[in-house]
């Protein structure tokens, strides 16, 4: 299974850094685009922690593909053995 999530920093208020990262990210996106809507969300005001604007200013932003393979996955075995009182 292959995850696309899109890492972007901002500075607060106050210069500090913080992360917001948004999963099943559409890749097909050009940088101004995500620039623009992420500049965008800057202006909304919507994230705050004790008097401090959270997002303010854009600093960066990173695309994140994780693949994920999974080895074994016992848990259908599991459930259905536990329903049956002769195993």
């Amino acid at each position: 299974m292959k995850t696309i999530m899109l890492d972007a920093e901002f500075a607060d208020e106050n210069g500090k850094s913080h992360h917001l990262k948004l999963k099943h990210f559409d890749p097909t996106k050009t940088a101004d685009q995500i620039k623009t809507a992420l500049t965008n969300l800057t202006k909304l005001n919507l994230f705050e922690k004790d008097g401090v604007a959270l997002f303010k200013k854009v600093l960066q932003a990173r695309i994140i593909v994780q693949e994920v393979h999974t080895v074994f996955d016992d848990r259908e075995d599991n459930e259905n053995t536990a329903d049956d009182p002769m195993t």
